[in-house]
């Protein structure tokens, strides 16, 4: 797991970190736009990726859902 720069939660003022699983995060050392593009994502939507990333157990539905969601990244969208 890797750790992003902290964001700032503006209703509390605390800085809070996002956990990025390394299956992910394995994606994004090797491909800078998509690294890149998925630094402009607000917090919650990279929080809802990645939540819907390892949402599962099976190493092979995670991987189809990595697929699923490379796409969206690059779009600048969420999963909803």
């Amino acid at each position: 797991m890797n750790l992003i720069n902290p964001e700032k939660n503006v209703r509390s003022g605390k800085a809070r970190s996002i956990i990025i699983p390394e299956i992910l995060s394995e994606k994004l050392q090797k491909d800078h736009i998509l690294n890149l593009q998925f630094q402009k994502l607000s917090p919650g939507k990279r929080k809802e990726l990645i939540d819907y990333l390892t949402g599962v157990k099976r190493e092979s539905t995670k991987q189809q859902r990595l697929q699923k969601i490379i796409p969206l990244i690059l779009q600048g969208k969420g999963i909803k």
